[in-house]
């Protein structure tokens, strides 16, 4: 049972998570840190966002399986190695992307329209833009502007526009 835990957190790249404190970047560039409303709300969109990401790192995988399965590096993940079926991974973007909008739909309306914008650009990346030179890379930039752009829609903060514009470089 723990060896599954381990295959299902590895496969969902729990360690990509990272990627969305960019979500706080509102909050604490404007001193609202430590204001316990924003930083609770921020938390929501944070995890919105781990379930949204983790949905579509398995969908990617899922597109690409006959491909990792011959790569040196990605035949060890659990979906292209087998340690994690087809049926189970299908569930297991099913639960995370319930996840992600029940916990969107608990923020705002607003919010639910970013996620799904996010949606579209990690579907968009998967099955067709990561195979488009230089298309790729600006999809992959664009889904951590819009992890910023989460956290300003969610507290009403605004970071400055060049510090956005940092984000966007």
């Amino acid at each position: 049972m723990a060896k599954t835990f381990y295959y299902l957190f590895k496969e969902i790249r729990v360690r990509q998570w990272l990627k969305n404190l960019t979500i706080f970047a509102a909050i604490f560039f404007t001193g609202q840190l430590f204001n316990a409303r924003l930083f609770h709300i921020s938390f929501l969109a944070f995890l919105t966002f781990c379930a949204a990401s983790s949905s579509t790192y398995v969908i990617n995988d899922l597109v690409d399986l006959e491909k990792d399965k011959l790569h040196p590096f990605k035949r060890n993940r659990p979906l292209a190695s087998g340690k994690i079926t087809k049926p189970v991974a299908l569930l297991i973007i099913i639960v995370l992307a319930i996840t992600a909008f029940f916990l969107a739909w608990q923020i705002s309306n607003t919010f639910v329209l970013v996620v799904i914008a996010f949606y579209i650009l990690q579907f968009s990346y998967s099955f067709y833009f990561k195979n488009v030179m230089l298309l790729d890379i600006l999809l992959i930039a664009a889904s951590f502007i819009l992890r910023v752009f989460a956290g300003e829609v969610v507290t009403g903060y605004h970071i400055d526009i060049w510090l956005f514009l940092t984000v966007i470089s």
